[in-house]
């Protein structure tokens, strides 16, 4: 079974693996795909080039011997069955403990091979490769996995709480850090960015309708800010440039405003009016 293997940028610049013919090099990379976890398969060399080249014309039997030549691969013999190693491998590579053990034998005294193994403190051409293990990428999709709304990077929810309170200073306090607040601030940040937020409670802290100057007395809070429609709102107020404490009205109301202010022109028979405003402080 093919498994998913990792490059590093060593592989293209390495001068030993560089002297062998590309197609041995693009084989030698197609090896880790079918190797097991310990980096052996059988020596079977039709399969292999079925499995890794199998739409050139090549002798794969030369190029696999090449390889042997080079040190990156032992092919090596047990039992009258011959196989292959992927030399440094455990060295380099890392599976994931659900890959199924290796059922080949591993090259020892008793088995022969075309290439003398390196002694323990001899570094072979396949060193500089710096094989990647794929288990650092490759993730069951049974093992758990951080939650799809967690953002990528640590988020510091102290330091956000921390910052409403010290940014809307004429808004009620934020006390607890509750989980509905993480999962509140993960989603505004997936959203729009953790910028969005600063950028919200800003906006909020200058506007005096969220700080308690309306009819009623209310004030906005940190839930209430942080709330999906509210927040998109005032960002949008933000980001657009309208003032705080200013709002664009339509309709009946503005055209209640500008009856109050006098600012408007009648024209032509039929009363027509032309409203002359664009933004209007709101009073409540």
């Amino acid at each position: 079974m093919a498994r998913a293997r990792n490059i590093k940028p060593g592989f293209f610049t390495n001068d030993e693996l560089g002297e062998c013919e590309p197609l041995a090099r693009l084989l030698f990379a197609g090896l880790w795909t079918i190797a097991d976890r310990e980096g052996r398969l059988e020596y079977r060399p039709k399969k292999i080039k079925a499995e890794v080249l199998p739409y050139d014309d090549c002798n794969i039997i030369e190029l696999l011997e090449s390889l042997n030549e080079k040190g990156f691969i032992t092919i090596y013999e047990v039992d009258k069955t011959k196989y292959v190693q992927v030399n440094n491998w455990t060295k380099h590579q890392n599976p994931h403990v659900k890959e199924g053990a290796s059922n080949i034998p591993a090259p020892d005294q008793n088995s022969t091979s075309t290439v003398q193994e390196p002694e323990k403190n001899e570094s072979s051409p396949a060193d500089s490769l710096n094989l990647i293990p794929d288990s650092l990428n490759l993730i069951p999709d049974s093992l758990p996995t951080a939650a799809a709304d967690e953002p990528k990077a640590r988020t510091d929810y102290q330091g956000i709480l921390d910052e409403y309170n010290a940014t809307c200073t004429k808004m009620p306090k934020a006390e607890a850090l509750t989980d509905n607040r993480r999962k509140t601030i993960n989603a505004r940040i997936k959203e729009h960015g953790r910028d969005a937020i600063t950028e919200v409670f800003r906006y909020a802290s200058q506007s005096p309708h969220h700080n308690g100057t309306n009819d009623l007395g209310w004030q906005a809070s940190f839930d209430w800010l942080m709330g999906p429609k509210n927040f998109l709102k005032i960002l949008e107020k933000a980001r657009s440039g309208t003032p705080p404490g200013q709002k664009k009205l339509t309709g009946a109301a503005k055209f209640k405003k500008v009856l109050e202010r006098g600012s408007f022109e009648q024209r032509g028979n039929y009363g027509d009016i032309d409203i002359n405003c664009e933004h209007i402080p709101e009073d409540s």
